[in-house]
């Protein structure tokens, strides 16, 4: 099973990094200003961010260990509940360099509801 989720995030990654190209040639409108003094990390030309929301434990039990293994970092938006059902998984994750965020109770900003 951890071969076939391996996989998948790999292809969830190439789908993104895909994406992310398209979206980077998307850079020739007149309304685009370029920076010219940004240079990437060893040379790199972009970077891919994956986060994860809510914290479940499907995230501590599968997600974290398979990013490990890869050595790709995510970053993580926890609830304080779950949080505290698996502080000492999330405390793993921090330590082998992923981010933990806040995540709210409601999302009280979106314009999608009533």
């Amino acid at each position: 099973m951890e071969i076939l989720i391996g996989r998948k995030i790999l292809a969830l990654i190439v789908i993104l990094l895909s994406f992310t190209i398209c979206q980077a040639q998307d850079y020739s409108s007149e309304n685009t200003i370029k920076r010219t003094d940004f240079n990437w990390p060893e040379g790199k030309r972009m970077a891919v961010s994956l986060t994860f929301d809510d914290g479940r434990f499907s995230q501590v039990d599968y997600c974290i260990p398979i990013l490990d293994k890869y050595n790709v970092k995510g970053t993580f938006y926890l609830s304080v509940v779950r949080m505290m059902e698996r502080m000492s998984g999330w405390k793993d994750a921090i330590g082998n360099g992923h981010d933990i965020g806040n995540h709210t109770l409601t999302h009280p900003c979106t314009g999608n509801f009533d």
